[in-house]
């Protein structure tokens, strides 16, 4: 069954900005460097959510476009940057931006990709985008191998069935390919980590989008398992999930 993200992310606004994981400051240099995220850029960042990536890239261009179609989400954008004059929120999708033709300089997509329309998402990027310019997707992926505590959270989320049903959110080399129309775009790889506390590692838990919430079946089993999970391994009063941040820059063709 496919579901519309709104109702995933229903309820866990509030524990997606406390408990997500950002961005390390190597993803914003290799964008000045290499994929023109200069002063006097126009950026638009798409699936913005509640503006963390955004708040990265807002200091170093002229405009950027914060577009997010979710009401709690943006508001909370809204809140967060509403001193900055370089951030526009706007309530738009990717795949209709409201954007003028040939007016962005550069697309990003934080922990969003996967939730769009590819082929509507391509057609509305091709159409924002000033020609010879970059569409960077990038995610941060937990490391479900790394160690026991890793391999322990990551056996049981995979069993539960919201996880499941979203697997088909997974992105591939193909999808990529086939959205940049190429294979000329470029990967990188970077190393990011989260310290948590018990109530942290709960709450980001707590923030995917297949936690059971407050009520549902499988929410006190799932705060009991966390719970457990914090006191067996945490060291000094924290716990750290590994992350591998995956990075793509292309133009399309």
């Amino acid at each position: 069954m496919d579901r519309n993200p709104k109702e995933f992310f229903s309820g866990r606004v509030e524990q997606f900005r406390k408990y997500r994981i950002g961005y390390p400051a190597e993803v914003i240099d290799l964008l000045q460097k290499s994929y023109g995220l200069t002063k006097g850029a126009v950026v638009a960042d798409i699936g913005a959510g509640v503006g963390r990536f955004t708040a990265m890239l807002a200091p170093l261009a002229r405009t950027v476009y914060a577009i997010e179609p979710f009401d709690a989400m943006r508001s909370v954008i809204e809140k967060e940057v509403s001193s900055d004059p370089s951030v526009i929120v706007t309530n738009a999708s990717a795949e209709a931006t409201g954007l003028a033709a040939s007016s962005v300089d550069l697309i990003t997509a934080a922990q969003s990709f996967q939730w769009f329309d590819a082929s509507a998402a391509r057609h509305e990027f091709m159409r924002i985008l000033k020609p010879d310019h970059y569409m960077v997707m990038l995610w941060n992926d937990r490391e479900i191998d790394r160690d026991d505590f890793h391999r322990e959270y990551e056996f049981y989320v995979r069993g539960l069935p919201l996880y499941r049903e979203e697997t088909h959110k997974t992105v591939t080399a193909s999808d990529i390919e086939a959205f940049y129309g190429n294979e000329n775009y470029r990967m990188h790889t970077f190393h990011n980590e989260q310290k948590l506390d018990r109530d942290g590692l709960i709450g980001r838990f707590m923030s995917a989008t297949y936690a059971p919430k407050a009520g549902e079946e499988g929410h006190d089993e799932a705060i009991r398992f966390f719970t457990d999970l914090f006191d067996r391994y945490a060291k000094k009063d924290a716990v750290t999930i590994h992350h591998t941040v995956e990075l793509f820059a292309g133009k399309f063709s």
